[in-house]
């Protein structure tokens, strides 16, 4: 089974970032929204699977656009970051600037078909697994996602990834 397996690659989470934005467009458009995207070219998550990581970043770009602010705006960043000051890495962000999330629910939030708001889940198109999937992925590549918000300003979802900042890559030199 592949859930206990590894993943193996590097996947560069800009790339990876832009194309998610790209097919979100129809839903960005019918709900009136800007993405921002702050993106480190250099970020590589390494091991990782590239296929799931879509898939992170799809389900959490959704729920930004879904649960935020109609004609509102989400900010995605990747770039190098650390867990808990410990293991360097690189981290994937998304904030949407909706109603938040009562304190109570946050710790909930990534069980299967948990939803703080049934009704507007259902409206807004949620099944109530998003979250559950996601937390399932990143557990798989030895990651940690961290939930943060206060209700009336919007939340921020962070997802912390074994990886590295790519080289630069070096520029022939001029013949002399």
């Amino acid at each position: 089974m592949v859930e206990h397996q590894p993943p193996v690659g590097e996947v560069p989470l800009a790339a990876l970032t832009r194309a998610e934005i790209a097919g979100l467009e129809p839903l960005l458009q019918v709900r009136r929204m800007e993405v921002e995207a702050r993106l480190d070219e250099a970020a590589l998550a390494a091991p990782a699977d590239a296929e799931q990581l879509a898939q992170v970043v799809r389900n959490l770009l959704e729920n930004a656009v879904r649960h935020g602010r109609e004609g509102g705006r989400v900010v995605v960043s990747a770039g190098a970051g650390e867990t808990g000051g410990q293991r360097a890495g690189v981290v994937l962000a998304v904030a949407d600037d909706g109603p938040g999330i009562p304190a109570e629910h946050i710790p909930r939030l990534t069980e299967r078909f948990y939803r703080v708001d049934a009704g507007r889940s259902r409206s807004a198109g949620g099944t109530g697994l998003g979250l559950a999937i996601v937390k399932h992925i990143v557990n798989r590549h030895r990651g940690r996602l961290v939930i943060e918000s206060e209700e009336g300003a919007g939340a921020v979802f962070r997802v912390w990834l074994p990886g590295r900042l790519a080289a630069a890559r070096r520029q022939p030199r001029a013949a002399a």
